[in-house]
Parts: C-alpha cells; structure tokens; sequence
C-alpha cells in the first residue's frame, strides 16, 4: 500500500516523474498558489454588507449596568488590602527571626 499523501509533499527529484518540470504543480495546493486567489462570486459583497447591515449595532453612549461599576473596584480594594497584609506579615516575620535566632 503506497502512501499518495507523502507522494505530494516530497520534493524530491527522484519521486517526480521524469517528463514533469519542476515548476509544475504536483497537486491542488501547489495550484491554487501558483493560480492566485479564488474569485468571490458576484453577489458576495451584496451578501455581506446585507448581513451587516441587518446586524443591531451597540448603543456606546449607555453606561455600563451598576453592577460592573461596584463589582471590579470591590474587588480590586480587596486583593490589594490582602497583599497589604502579607507584606505587613513579611515584613514583621522577618524581624522576629532574627530577634529569635539570638
């Protein structure tokens, strides 16, 4: 059982055909590259500026809900008082120890 798959993607000389010029495309990738970039149909800009156009657009002049306003600040004071403390913690641990230590 041959492996047609490795076939294509070698680039060997010995795996292409004696009669095929090495600038020739050996499969359908190698085709479209050397073709260019595929044509859109004639109605696809009509498509897409359609969809884009029935799409609701987002009303940036409302503020965000109350919710996110107390939420993220709440939070930010809280995680910044907890790393407070543990410096605190640090910075007392670390003259106890040597107090200690003698």
């Amino acid at each position: 059982m041959t492996n047609h798959h490795n076939d294509q993607l070698s680039d060997s000389p010995k795996d292409r055909p004696r009669d095929q010029p090495k600038d020739q495309p050996r499969d359908q990738l190698d085709k479209l590259l050397t073709d260019g970039m595929p044509k859109p149909p004639d109605h696809f800009t009509d498509t897409v500026l359609s969809r884009i156009a029935q799409q609701t657009p987002y009303d940036y002049s409302r503020p965000p809900s109350s919710s996110t306003k107390t939420v993220w600040p709440s939070l930010a004071l809280a995680a910044s008082a907890a790393l407070g403390v543990f410096q605190v913690v640090g910075f007392i641990f670390g003259l106890w120890i040597p107090t200690v230590a003698g």
